[in-house]
């Protein structure tokens, strides 16, 4: 990581992405993304890309409003809230701690369109891109997906 953020080109941002906890991989907590980060001594070009189907795979319960709350809580007192760059939204085929990474169409997984709704439509995470990454089998699948995503906006 030092060698390349010494080599990363003046206003270019790296970002950490969660992990659903499979395997002996690091990056499924926060504070697994957080102690990384630190041992770089927090440089400013590093940010982190929350995937909510890693999340709630990684026993983050983002499906109910308290458990989103720790987690964004959890994001600001580790890392600072403003290096939470991007959110690849998706839902989830498997429960709640699976350590799976199987992404599901927009609110029809275990998030469900309550779980997602919370997430796109969360003060807090306002303003902070959302990038949908769900399972594509045709071409009509991005809109679907899309058009369920701006269907549970409420902004």
């Amino acid at each position: 990581f030092d060698k390349i953020l010494n080599n990363v080109p003046k206003g270019i941002t790296i970002l950490l992405e969660n992990i659903s906890g499979s395997g002996s991989w690091l990056g499924s907590r926060i504070s697994e993304l957080a102690y990384i980060i630190k041992r770089l001594g927090f440089p400013k070009n590093i940010g982190i890309c929350l995937d909510t189907c890693h999340a709630f795979s990684a026993g983050y319960n983002i499906r109910e409003e308290k458990g989103l709350n720790l987690l964004i809580k959890e994001i600001d007192s580790l890392l600072g809230l403003e290096r939470l760059k991007l959110i690849h939204l998706n839902d989830t085929k498997d429960e709640l701690g699976s350590r799976k990474d199987r992404h599901e169409h927009i609110g029809r997984g275990k998030l469900g369109e309550n779980g997602i709704s919370g997430i796109i439509n969360h003060p807090r995470l306002k303003g902070i891109p959302l990038i949908l990454e769900t399972p594509k089998k045709s071409d009509g699948d991005d809109r679907m997906n899309l058009e369920s995503a701006r269907r549970i906006y409420k902004g």
